[in-house]
Formats: C-alpha cells, structure tokens, sequence
C-alpha cells in the first residue's frame, strides 16, 4: 500500500541509519500485516532511539505507530476522526526505559500527556466539550470519565492515521506528517456498514483537482478530512459528493465547480465505492481544530466569521473593526500583538462574554456540541455556513 505524502528522502536517510533487514516499508509501499508492521516498527523504533545520537534523531525522526488506535470505537453513529497524536505519548510509551527518556528530554519532546487517550495531550478537547479532567485525577479514571461521556453519548473517536513520520519529531502539526501509513481499518468498516454515519473531522482543509488531468484528484491538505479522501482514492474507490438532489462523481467535469466550492462547506454528504463495496450515504462534518496550536489562527477561520456573526452581529462587527485596527499594524507590531486577548476584553465589554468565558473555547465548544448531540444542531450549522460575510 502507497504511503501518502510520501518523501523518499526521508525514507533513504531512515533506513541507511537503521541498519536492518526486511524493514516493513520499500520504496514508499507498506507491506505485511498491520500486526506484524506494528511489533516490527516499535521495536525498530526503540533500537532506533538507544543506537542513535538525538542529533541525527531530530533530523531524521523515526516511523511512530499510533499508541491509542486499539482504543477506537467506530460502532456509534457520530464519529470523531483526527490525524495523530503529538510525539508526546512517546514519554508514557516508554516511561520505564531511562535510557530513551534521556533521549527524549535532549529532543525537549513536550511532558508526558495528561492522559493515554486521543486528545489527551493537553485535554483541551475535552474541556472545550464541558469535561473535567481533574488534575489530580488518577490517570486511569480520567480515561474512563472521558469513555462514558462518549458512550452515554454514542459518539465514537478514532484517527485517520496509523503510522508515520515526522518533518520535526517535536511538531504536533499536521503539516509535518509525511510518509503517512493510513488507517485501512476504519475505512474497510466505513465502507462496508450498512449505517449511515455522521463523520466528525477535527481538521477540514481540503481541495480537489477542477483541471485536467487533475480533475476530482484530491490536493494533500494534510487534514483529517483531505486524508480520509485521499485513502479512498489510494485504495482506488471511486468518491461521489451530493450536490442538490444528486450524487456525482468526484471527476465529473460538468460538476468541477460546484464540487470545488463544497471546500467551504462545514457540512458535506458524500459516498465512495472500492471494488465491488459501496458505503452508505455519509455526512462529513468539517470542524475547527481543538489543538492548543490554532489559537492564533482560529480567528481567521471563514467558519469563526461566520459562527460570530450568527451569534451576535455586534460582536461581530466589534471583531471586524478589531481586524481592521491589526491589519493597520506593522509585520513587528502584529507579532506582538495579541489579537484573541483583545477580543475577548471587547467582548466582555459589550457584554457577549462574561469574565470566565473565552471567545475560542466558547466558539470551537459549540460547533462540536452542534456537530455531535442532536439534529438541531446540525440545522444550525447548515445556518451558519450560509452566513454572508460581506
């Protein structure tokens, strides 16, 4: 199977350091079964660590395997799918080796994750869902308060990722994902379920190809939702997205256009088929990203725009002429300048926050409450990606 953005020099400059035979990956294609490449790659990976210096470490990082992938329940009708985790959970994985930890302290790898759990870097998905995790809290108890909110809930989670490596072993981002194993499982179940999903993606950017010979080609976002379609088109499925009343193909020159322009979309229903299977009907919901590293982004989301101005016009027009004021500012002075502080201080004045309230928790907290609890919520979300910004 094809690795996606797929970088053979970083796959050369891995396997000449590692210095082993019958590495599971040749020339960009997996091979073998994901039980056996996952024995081979985490014991690779620890050699890798104890035989190499950091320095050569940082510069070429090794495959990582998803620690948290067994934990996935893809069986509820509302699914959250992400990419990887942060290389963080790599101070859990080896929490009893002293050598490796050493290692991992040379390359300033973040601390060891609040919890062994997806999003459990920091939790901030979790809190921005209204969850506590306690700070005291035993590890394992956090993991099981986080299970029953999902199960009480029916909401499954899962990553489109299984393996990969990094541009930088310390960037949670992922635009530094390359040589990206996907996830085959979840879309084997996707495609063979006879139950419509709702598909909850916590990155959205994607593109697809209006020109030939690109034409219905989907262009590597690196987000949750770009993945997801570039493995269907990998595995060689055919993707179909609704427009209006019908379902066409993602290639289909009469609809290029129309099929571009569901890049802004926050809801989208689309289908595939992959040999002789055909997945049910399936309704991506495209959201804003709950990492901590979006905080000075998020706010130039069209999606944020547009959630502001439903909620309240004269906040909206505050955050407008808020905008405005920034972009007057120097390269330097905008740097310095601390745009989401601003905005939260002049919307407590004008008294859309209270003082406990911030405006990106407040905002990617109810677009996931929108996208995961009940149909209103997905009627309000079709309002707000038909908002007009001009």
């Amino acid at each position: 199977m094809r690795l996606l953005n797929f970088k053979q020099d970083k796959l050369n400059q891995l396997t000449k350091l590692l210095q082993v035979e019958n590495f599971p990956i040749s020339n960009g294609i997996e091979f073998n079964d994901a039980d056996t490449n996952k024995e081979a790659f985490l014991k690779i990976q620890a050699n890798y660590f104890l035989n190499t210096n950091s320095e050569k470490v940082k510069q070429t990082p090794p495959f990582e395997w998803h620690p948290y992938l067994e934990l996935s329940n893809i069986d509820n009708p509302n699914i959250i799918i992400g990419t990887f985790p942060p290389s963080s959970y790599l101070r859990s994985q080896y929490h009893n080796n002293k050598e490796i930890l050493s290692i991992l302290n040379k390359l300033t790898i973040e601390p060891t994750p609040i919890m062994d759990f997806f999003y459990g870097n920091l939790a901030t998905f979790w809190k921005i869902l209204g969850i506590e995790i306690g700070e005291r809290q035993n590890r394992e108890d956090k993991i099981a308060k986080v299970k029953n909110f999902l199960n009480d809930n029916r909401i499954g989670i899962t990553d489109i990722v299984t393996s990969c490596q990094r541009e930088n072993i310390k960037s949670p981002s992922d635009k530094d994902l390359l040589n990206v194993i996907i996830n085959k499982e979840l879309i084997h179940n996707l495609t063979t379920t006879n139950q419509s999903k709702r598909l909850i993606f916590t990155s959205g950017d994607w593109e697809i190809g209006v020109n030939n010979p690109n034409t219905g080609k989907v262009r590597s976002k690196l987000s949750a939702f770009s993945l997801f379609l570039e493995a269907i088109q990998m595995l060689k499925g055919r993707i179909y997205f609704k427009i209006g009343n019908e379902f066409v193909m993602a290639n289909d020159m009469k609809s290029a256009k129309n099929i571009k322009r569901l890049g802004q979309n926050i809801l989208i229903t689309f289908k595939w088929i992959i040999g002789e299977n055909s997945s049910q009907e399936h309704v991506a919901v495209l959201m804003p990203s709950p990492s901590a590293i979006t905080s000075r982004t998020f706010m130039n989301m069209f999606d944020f725009k547009k959630w502001l101005r439903w909620r309240n016009e004269e906040a909206f027009q505050t955050f407008k002429i808020l905008e405005n004021e920034i972009n007057l500012l120097s390269k330097e002075e905008k740097k310095k300048s601390d745009k989401k502080l601003k905005l939260n201080t002049r919307l407590r004045q004008l008294g859309f926050l209270n003082e406990q309230e911030d405006i990106e928790y407040l905002f990617k907290g109810e677009m996931y409450r929108k996208a995961l609890f009940d149909e209103q919520g997905v009627i309000d979300l079709f309002t707000i990606q038909n908002i007009e910004l001009n």
